[in-house]
């Protein structure tokens, strides 16, 4: 198969790519710049880059005719741009359930498309959808067993003024870390990781004035998981490093192979 992926989220469209062409497939990502300072494309090699949505999509429009699907991640507003038997919607969570909140033009077209999610939660959205795990790469993100005690959260400077009291209220001996005022590369995500034993999950929506919890993992957890940290939810509780089965890249794109093939078919 042939595929193509518009944009990219954490990664995800990265990994599926560079596991999909070890399969014998044929795969790459077109993706902003601006939308990848933690250099995913630039890890695994998959990807274009662009300055500009524009070029993006002219070059997207070359490539429609030569592959069998293209994947629109999360920018949905794009959808008209492409064929609809060939195109599939995949959303990690935010932009969905803004458009939930926001768009009813959307709550009208959705039920005309194939969807990916990459949480459970979201099926509540989308019940239809396909539910696709995100993936994380095992090769990179080892086990360790010399990790100490102490605790790590990394979630965003917007809103932050609510999120960290929040967090600190349940794990007082957390660091929190900006995750857009302290970019890390991935590929050195693995070393910062095993420089603690204890991470806490805990995501939340963009609701304002004071974002809500989300019963969602977020990436950096099952990361986390899989360098051997302790990985903490909202509710106090230890997540299972069982897992890591679920969100093995390399099963992941089996899954996401698989559907795509039972698709043709």
């Amino acid at each position: 198969m042939n595929i193509i992926h518009i944009f990219s989220m954490a990664g995800v469209a990265e990994m599926l790519s560079d596991q999909a062409n070890s399969k014998g497939h044929k795969s790459f990502v077109l993706q902003l710049r601006s939308l990848d300072p933690f250099k995913f494309g630039d890890h695994y090699g998959t990807t274009i880059y662009h300055e500009s949505v524009d070029t993006l999509l002219q070059q997207a429009w070359r490539y429609q005719n030569e592959v069998d699907y293209i994947i629109l991640h999360d920018f949905v507003e794009y959808y008209r741009e492409f064929p609809q038997n060939k195109l599939i919607l995949y959303f990690h969570g935010t932009k969905l359930r803004d458009l939930l909140r926001n768009d009813p033009e959307f709550n009208k077209i959705k039920d005309k498309f194939r969807i990916i999610v990459s949480t459970p939660d979201l099926l509540d959205i989308c019940p239809n959808a396909f539910y696709l795990p995100a993936p994380c790469d095992r090769k990179l993100f080892t086990m360790s067993t010399d990790l100490n005690d102490n605790w790590l959260a990394i979630n965003r400077d917007y809103q932050k003024e609510y999120i960290e009291p929040k967090i600190k209220t349940r794990y007082p001996n957390v660091e929190y870390r900006n995750r857009q005022k302290e970019i890390i590369p991935y590929n050195e995500m693995p070393q910062l990781l095993k420089k603690y034993g204890n991470y806490v999950d805990w995501k939340f929506d963009y609701s304002k004035p004071e974002p809500k919890s989300v019963n969602a993992h977020s990436c950096t957890a099952i990361q986390a998981l899989s360098c051997g940290l302790k990985v903490w939810d909202k509710d106090g509780l230890e997540l299972s490093p069982m897992l890591l089965f679920l969100h093995d890249s390399e099963k992941v794109t089996e899954k996401f192979l698989k559907w795509l093939e039972d698709d043709q078919n």
